[in-house]
């Protein structure tokens, strides 16, 4: 029972972690982090959201450093298995 009781608090505690990372991002920034877990490009991000590529390159950039990831398929899948989204 104890270790059960255990393993539910290291959860929500991990749960708790994440949504701090998320909530770290400004809006346009997880609407950009959506779009990349779609499987959007750059070009489509930019175009989807009608602002410039450069400024898509911008927010991707700033999602890595605040998410202390060192590309975009490492922030992906820590994504995907942290159920961030």
């Amino acid at each position: 029972m104890e270790n059960s009781y255990n393993t539910v608090i290291d959860d929500f505690n991990q749960d708790q972690a994440n949504l701090k990372e998320v909530a770290i991002l400004s809006k346009r920034e997880l609407e950009i982090f959506k779009l990349l877990t779609k499987g959007f490009n750059s070009r489509q991000i930019a175009k989807e959201l009608n602002i410039s590529y450069y400024t898509v390159r911008t927010h991707r950039k700033n999602i890595l450093v605040k998410l202390d990831k060192k590309n975009t398929a490492e922030m992906i899948s820590y994504i995907l298995n942290n159920g961030l989204i």
